[in-house]
């Protein structure tokens, strides 16, 4: 059986993920913009999410 990791979103990861999500059938299944997938834009969801987490609104976390 495989073993998945999941771990908080840390902004330094914003440039590979922003990479992987800006591929063309990522972006269209997630139906995410080129601003989304932008290194800016997912530096900007993940402040965004990780504020959300430190008010108990939401936690998210990626696989590694």
């Amino acid at each position: 059986m495989a073993e998945v990791t999941l771990k908080t979103h840390k902004v330094y990861n914003a440039k590979e993920i922003s990479k992987l999500s800006s591929h063309e059938k990522v972006q269209d299944a997630l139906g995410l913009s080129a601003e989304h997938t932008s290194v800016e834009g997912t530096e900007a969801f993940i402040n965004f999410v990780n504020e959300q987490e430190l008010q108990d609104n939401v936690y998210s976390r990626q696989m590694s």
